[in-house]
């Protein structure tokens, strides 16, 4: 799991999990699945790292890792929360 801290946002929260999954929280109470939101994610894939961005507002990076389908290698992605 990962949990990080928008620098330009403080008190927004995006959390990725090991079910390829990404939730937002604006309140650190209420958490929204924002996955849909992400372009072009692999199936089965987890997250495997998160990190927002320090130049934009509500834009996070992820990488999310698909070895457990066979699928060697590492998908970066960008999305907004």
């Amino acid at each position: 799991m990962q949990l990080v801290e928008s620098p330009k946002n403080p008190g927004v929260l995006c959390a990725g999990t090991d079910d390829g999954k990404v939730h937002m929280t604006k309140d650190g109470k209420t958490w929204v699945d924002i996955t849909g939101r992400i372009p072009g994610l692999p199936t089965n894939a987890y997250v495997s790292r998160l990190s927002a961005s320090a130049h934009a507002v509500n834009v996070v990076s992820a990488t999310f890792d698909n070895h457990r389908a066979d699928s060697p290698g590492c998908n970066r992605l960008q999305f907004a929360c």
